[in-house]
Parts: structure tokens; C-alpha cells; sequence
């Protein structure tokens, strides 16, 4: 009775299945490389598309509860599209990025070190906002996590960043000295116009 494989036959195959594991275990760092890679463009999308919010809001930060649909329009739509809400995703956990609660209603002034300081994070669970608790200590890819700043930089580290400034402690000074900016300026508006309404000439 002759064999059903001849013995080269079976090395062959044998060294195929030795490149074929070779190869995924090659892929696997490059796998992990792309979405760290995937995960910082998303973080640098957010960052810029933070920065366009705060010229638009008196150089305000969002508020947290609502702070996703409030960037949407500044990466070209509504939350609603896949397209966007996929900005809002790290794409190696499917969780979305977390957004520094102590910035929340916060102004950019409010800021010394925005370089230091943390605006979005990955999460070790699925969370809106929080002040830095959820960070993973075990970290997201590899031993680390990709961090997005508050000066639009994006990082990744193997320690957890900062999530508040002392200078953070001047958010209510900072509110009211721009509520009594607004004060005095539409008070100045409304004498303004009408000294326009009584010196206007009549036709």
C-alpha cells in the first residue's frame, strides 16, 4: 500500500506552515504599530478640532456631558456619522477616548502649562470624562497610552500625565472677570446706540 503523502511532501508542507506562522507573528507588531499609529491621528484630530471650538466658544473648553457632539461640527458633521464618531474611537479597544473633567467650562487662560497637561486619554474602560481615574496602569498599546494635551500635541507614555494645574484654580475668577467684561460691554452698546437714536438726523 503506498503512502498518501511522500515524505517530501510532507516537509513541505511542514515549512509552510512554519512561514505561515512566522509571518503572523511578524504582522503582530506591525498590527499593533498601525493602530497606535491610528489612535494618535485621532487624538491630533480632536486636539485641532478643540482648539477651532475654543475660538468659536471666547476661548472656553467644552463642557464634559456634552463635549462629543460639541467637536463633531469641527471634524465635518454630526456625531451621528460613522465617519465622525469614529474620530471619538480608539481603534484597537473600540472604547471611546475620555476627556479631562477638569477642564469642563474652563477657559484657556485658565491653563499655565498646556503642554502638561491632559486633554484626552484611552481609558481603561468606557467612560464620557473624568479627572484621570480611569487611566489603564497596565497600559492600552503595549506598556503604554497615546495622550492627546491641551496644546494639541499628542504622546504616547508609560506614566499616567497630568490632569490639573494649580492655575486651575483661578476657573471662577476667570468666569467672573468675563461676565463683568460682557457687563460693561453691553452697557457701552446700549449707551452707544442710544446716543446714536438721539443725535441721528431725521429725514
Amino acid at each position: 500500500m503506498k503512502p498518501l503523502f511522500k515524505p517530501r511532501h510532507v516537509a513541505l508542507a511542514l515549512v509552510g506552515v512554519g512561514l505561515s506562522v512566522a509571518v503572523y507573528e511578524m504582522s503582530i507588531p506591525l498590527r499593533e504599530s498601525g493602530l497606535k499609529s491610528s489612535c494618535q491621528t485621532n487624538l491630533k484630530q480632536l486636539g485641532l478640532a478643540t482648539m477651532q471650538y475654543a475660538r468659536d466658544y471666547d476661548e472656553g473648553w467644552m463642557i464634559a456631558p456634552n463635549w462629543k457632539p460639541g467637536l463633531a461640527p469641527y471634524l465635518g458633521g454630526r456625531i451621528q456619522r460613522p465617519q465622525i464618531a469614529r474620530l471619538f474611537i480608539c481603534p484597537k479597544t473600540t472604547d471611546g477616548y475620555a476627556y479631562n473633567l477638569n477642564l469642563s467650562a474652563s477657559y484657556l487662560e485658565a491653563v499655565s502649562e498646556p503642554a502638561t497637561l491632559a486633554l484626552f486619554y484611552e481609558p481603561a474602560s468606557a467612560i464620557n470624562a473624568d479627572n484621570g481615574k480611569n487611566w489603564a496602569m497596565n497600559g492600552i498599546h503595549g506598556d503604554g497610552s497615546n495622550v492627546g494635551f491641551a496644546d494639541g500635541h499628542v504622546k504616547w507614555l508609560r506614566v499616567k500625565p497630568a490632569f490639573w494645574q494649580a492655575s486651575l484654580n483661578n476657573k471662577a475668577k476667570i468666569a467672573a472677570k468675563r461676565a463683568a467684561w460682557w457687563r460693561g460691554f453691553t452697557e457701552r452698546e446700549k449707551r452707544r446706540t442710544e446716543w446714536i437714536k438721539k443725535h441721528a438726523k431725521k429725514p
